[in-house]
């Protein structure tokens, strides 16, 4: 059986370094793709949707909602799509649920 995959969307290099090595370290999952911008995850999205997105909100060139409401409309019913934030106010919390994100992770946490 197949690993699920995973696209990471994280401006941040060392945030998204961090985020590679932790997925790789825990063998469950493969990332298929790790990228810093909107335009690189809308093409690889299009192109072959990942079972799992795991996404900042705030990207030099676009949001982590449009993504994921992009991720929702080409991904299989059963995606999964994660947000990754340092916002942790309601108002981006309830955005992104509301846009189709299955969980909600704030960057400081452990």
């Amino acid at each position: 059986m197949s690993k699920p995959t995973i696209l990471i969307v994280e401006d941040s290099e060392p945030t998204r370094l961090h985020l590679e090595k932790a997925i790789a370290q825990g063998k469950l999952f493969n990332v298929i793709a790790s990228v810093g911008n909107y335009v690189a995850a809308a093409e690889l999205i299009q192109k072959q949707p990942p079972d799992i997105l795991l996404t900042d909100l705030d990207l030099p060139d676009g949001t982590g909602i449009d993504l994921i409401t992009l991720f929702r409309d080409t991904a299989s019913e059963n995606g999964l799509a994660i947000v990754i934030s340092v916002f942790a106010d309601g108002e981006h919390v309830i955005n992104a649920l509301k846009a189709g994100a299955s969980g909600y992770l704030l960057k400081g946490d452990d």
